[in-house]
């Protein structure tokens, strides 16, 4: 026999109680937590943050479409991205540089302020093109474009170049295949030198000798 409900606070307030609109009210308050948490944790993606926050997990799995849409933009580009993993070893070292264990350190160019936080570095996408880093692919592109039009910035790419080149070549004659090689040319030359010595001496007591016996 099913229950029966007292109907005295039903004619007091006119409205019977509801366990599915209680759950209901539940529901919400949670869901509203959640919002609050999340717009802490996504405070630079706009109005739809909680949608925006989902999105951002979900589809890390796109970026073969970012990056097809950052070639469209700029063919000579190419995109990379910085998983969520190594996001926790990234550190700022400076208002506008990252510095990345796997990409060395990288310019921020992105739109708004940069992810200072653990948590908006999770919930914030690192793109990356050569040495620069934003949050949005047209953005990041147009910018990387703009600078790369700048005469500084080839004058320091072509100091950067020669100043590798210059640095390499300087390596080159310390590593341990060059220096074996003229280890191995010291002791040849001074076996050459040993004999001619040695021969020399040789000749030269020979002489010594032949000069006695003739005299």
């Amino acid at each position: 026999m099913a229950p029966v409900h007292s109907s005295k606070y039903t004619k007091a307030t006119g409205v019977r109680y509801s366990p599915i609109q209680a759950r209901a009210a539940n529901i919400t308050q949670s869901v509203q937590g959640i919002q609050e948490y999340t717009d802490k944790l996504t405070w630079n993606c706009g109005s739809n943050r909680m949608y925006t926050y989902q999105d951002a997990i979900r589809q890390c799995d796109s970026f073969i479409q970012s990056k097809d849409y950052a070639k469209s933009l700029a063919p000579d580009l190419t995109l990379d991205y910085i998983p969520m993993a190594e996001r926790w070893n990234c550190r700022w070292l400076a208002t506008h540089t990252l510095k990345c264990p796997q990409r060395g350190n990288l310019y921020w160019v992105g739109k708004g302020p940069r992810p200072d936080s653990d948590k908006a570095m999770q919930a914030t996408k690192l793109f990356v093109i050569e040495e620069w880093v934003g949050s949005e692919v047209e953005h990041l592109v147009k910018e990387v474009k703009k600078l790369k039009r700048m005469s500084w910035y080839k004058d320091y790419t072509e100091t950067k170049r020669t100043n590798e080149r210059l640095i390499k070549k300087w390596f080159n004659t310390y590593s341990t295949p060059h220096l074996i090689r003229r280890l191995e040319e010291w002791e040849r030359k001074g076996r050459e030198d040993a004999v001619s010595k040695a021969i020399f001496s040789m000749l030269y007591l020979l002489w010594t000798i032949l000069s006695n016996v003739l005299s």
